[in-house]
């Protein structure tokens, strides 16, 4: 790839988007790319009866609900998680998407998916939980939030 393909010029940036026919970055577009096929899936599924393959994973073992998670997109994670998306489903890490969420501070998916019963207990493949995961990436606000949601847990067996 020729340096500068695919990214924003700095002209277009602070102009606040891409220039106009300047392609979007590989990985945002193939981000965007599964989760608009998730999203019309669904769409599908509604109107026409027809049942959506939301528990699809990629070759990191992440299904559409982990790339909502990671990306912060909580409208598309309210939508899989009404499909009845596996909020623990863990990736070949053992990452689940509240430790996506967790490492990049989305706190609003953070709540999404503790309110949809999503484990913040898990522990990943490297021992860590969510809650170690946003301290790890200093959201410090999600990660108390996770740790109160790991005493209410513990408190509540």
């Amino acid at each position: 790839m020729v340096w500068g393909e695919g990214f924003m010029s700095l002209r277009a940036a602070s102009a606040g988007g891409a220039a106009q026919g300047s392609p979007r970055p590989f990985f945002l577009r193939g981000c965007l790319h599964f989760v608009n096929l998730v999203v019309l899936s669904l769409v599908f599924s509604e109107f026409f009866g027809l049942q959506a393959e939301i528990e699809a994973v990629d070759s990191s073992g992440w299904t559409a609900l982990h790339r909502a998670a990671n990306y912060g997109k909580d409208a598309v994670a309210t939508q899989l998680i009404q499909a009845k998306a596996n909020v623990n489903a863990a990736d070949n890490y053992g990452d689940t998407p509240l430790h996506s969420a967790a490492w990049n501070g989305h706190a609003a998916v953070v709540e999404l998916l503790l309110g949809a019963k999503a484990s913040p207990t898990a522990v990943n493949k490297n021992g860590k939980t969510p809650a170690q995961h946003a301290e790890q990436s200093e959201h410090g606000n999600v990660a108390a939030r996770l740790r109160k949601a790991d005493q209410q847990s513990v408190g509540s067996k």
